[in-house]
Order: structure tokens, then sequence, then C-alpha cells
């Protein structure tokens, strides 16, 4: 979704509804429907000198444990992470619809601006979020420098932990 997001830049003036899996079947989600919820907390920790960031999107589920043990056992040169987690907890209900996600995603995309990355430093991502918050998300890399996206072994195909998905 992430990728699909960054390739249909907001800029492209395509009108984009998506097909969000919901617990009672799926919903079509637009960036125009009438109501958005709460915006989320964002935190910010340090975990080491190195001028990568991590982010990590706790949106559905909470993400940062499992995120965590991965960056410090395999990324030694990222140095913070931006944790994004909805006001009233991580869960399949925390973003409302479309309009929602958007709002989501340009809060996120502001939290990583606002960190202030070096030129030369990475932006990894590690997200348990509605595909609808990771399509918008993706729209606005374009404007964050590298990304290195990451996909959890859900399945425990490997060692059910966080792998390397793709970089743009």
């Amino acid at each position: 979704a992430m990728l699909a997001g960054k390739y249909i830049g907001h800029k492209s003036g395509v009108k984009i509804e998506l097909v969000q899996k919901v617990r009672s079947g799926i919903s079509i989600w637009s960036e125009d429907d009438p109501y958005h919820g709460p915006d989320a907390v964002v935190e910010i920790e340090k975990v080491g000198e190195g001028s990568d960031v991590a982010l990590v999107l706790s949106i559905a589920k909470n993400a940062l444990t499992k995120a965590k043990e991965y960056i410090l056992s395999n990324q030694p040169g990222i140095g913070r992470i931006i944790h994004v987690i909805p006001a009233g907890g991580a869960s399949q209900r925390s973003v409302i619809n479309g309009s929602h996600a958007v709002a989501l995603a340009d809060q996120i995309s502001d939290a990583v601006t606002q960190a202030n990355m070096s030129i030369d430093a990475s932006l990894h991502v590690f997200s348990a979020a509605p595909n609808a918050v990771n399509f918008y998300f993706g729209q606005h890399t374009d404007f964050l420098g590298t990304c290195d996206f990451y996909e959890f072994d859900f399945q425990r195909q490997r060692d059910g932990s966080y792998l390397p998905s793709f970089r743009v």
C-alpha cells in the first residue's frame, strides 16, 4: 500500500477510493469521507547514536516491542524511534474512515519532517496500520528522503520478526 501511494502521489490529481477490510467485511474509504477521528500521539525515543530514524506505526496493533527488538539487533545506524499510536490506543477500529486515514498520514509525515533528519539519513518504516494509512503515508515519501520499509513475519515463515521489504 505504501509503494502504491508513492507512485500515485497526492499531487497526481487522481481521485482515490480504497477498499479497506473491516470486521464486518469491506468498506470503501475516500479522503472525502465526512468525518475523521482524533490525532495520534507521537513519541520520540533515543535508542542509539546513528543518524537514521525508525518510524513505528502502532495504529492497528502495538508494533513497538517487536520493531525495537529488530532495530536494536539489526540496525545500529538508527538513533531515534518515532512512535505513532492512536490517542485511544492501537486497535483494529482506531481509524474511522478515509479522511481520518489521510489526517493521520499527514500527521505522521509532519512528525518525520519535524525530526529534522540529516540529508544522508534513512527513514526505516515499521507499520502495523490499515492499508489506507499506509497508502496515504506513501504519498508523502517523495519529501522524506530514502525510506526503507519492513514487513512483519506474521506466519512465522522465517523468524517471527521484521524483514526488509523495499527501499524508495
